[in-house]
């Protein structure tokens, strides 16, 4: 599940990203792309609920490896 702080994504004028990325997930039927299962929100977050993927996310693993070679 990803969880936003509402009040982080109006302080740093991302609303129009995050509404993108809730289109996007929504509409995607792609074996690369994680599925969004749902979606809801509360006073204080917004939640995206997500397949789960074992292995981590992606950022993670260029922000470690720096640099990955071609196969």
């Amino acid at each position: 599940m990803k969880v936003v702080k509402k009040e982080l994504v109006i302080k740093t004028d991302q609303m129009a990203g995050i509404q993108v990325e809730h289109e996007i997930l929504r509409k995607f039927d792609h074996p690369f792309i994680m599925k969004m299962v749902c979606s809801f929100h509360d006073a204080t977050n917004l939640y995206f609920v997500m397949e789960f993927i074992n292995g981590g996310e992606l950022f993670y693993h260029i922000k470690q490896a720096k640099k990955f070679n071609e196969v």
